[in-house]
C-alpha cells in the first residue's frame, strides 16, 4: 500500500467501519436491534477493549480517579455507554459529554492556554469518591449526565 492508502486505512477505514463498512453508529444500532449477530460482537469488543484501556490508565493512577469521561460522537449511543460503563463505573463515576472534533477542541484550548490567552488552571485530586462528585457536579451542573 502506498502512504496515502495507508493514512485512509489508519484515519477512516479502520474500526468499526473496517468490520461493518459504516462507522455510522446508529446504522450500527439499528442492525443489531434486527439481530445482527456479527454487528453486537464487534461493538462488544470494541466496549470491552476501551474498558479495559480505562482499567489500565486507572492504575496508573493508583486508583485515585475522579471521573471518567465519555466524549466523542459514540457517546451519543446510550448500547455503547451503557455497555462500557457497566463495565468500569465502579472506578469513578463517568460522566458522558456526547460532542465530535473533541481532539481539536483539546488542542485549540492548549494552544491557547499555552499563548496566554486563556489561564492555565491546576488539576487538585479529590479528597475520596464524593468530593469528586461534588467537583463534577458544580462544573457541569445538571446537565452532565453523571452515573
Amino acid at each position: 500500500r502506498t502512504f496515502d492508502q495507508m493514512m485512509r486505512h489508519v484515519c477512516g477505514e479502520g474500526g468499526l467501519f473496517g468490520y461493518l463498512g459504516t462507522a455510522d453508529m446508529r446504522e450500527i444500532e439499528r442492525s443489531i436491534i434486527a439481530g445482527d449477530a456479527f454487528a453486537d460482537e464487534v461493538v462488544s469488543a470494541m466496549c470491552y477493549q476501551v474498558a479495559k484501556d480505562v482499567g489500565a490508565f486507572a492504575t496508573t493512577l493508583r486508583g485515585a480517579v475522579d471521573a471518567i469521561i465519555v466524549t466523542g460522537g459514540m457517546a451519543h449511543s446510550s448500547l455503547v455507554v451503557g455497555r462500557i460503563a457497566e463495565r468500569i463505573d465502579w472506578i469513578a463515576p463517568v460522566v458522558v459529554r456526547p460532542g465530535e472534533l473533541e481532539m481539536e477542541a483539546l488542542c485549540e484550548n492548549a494552544y491557547r492556554a499555552l499563548c496566554g490567552l486563556q489561564p492555565i488552571q491546576e488539576f487538585v485530586p479529590a479528597a475520596n469518591r464524593q468530593e469528586a462528585c461534588a467537583r463534577i457536579a458544580a462544573h457541569w451542573g445538571e446537565q452532565g449526565g453523571a452515573r
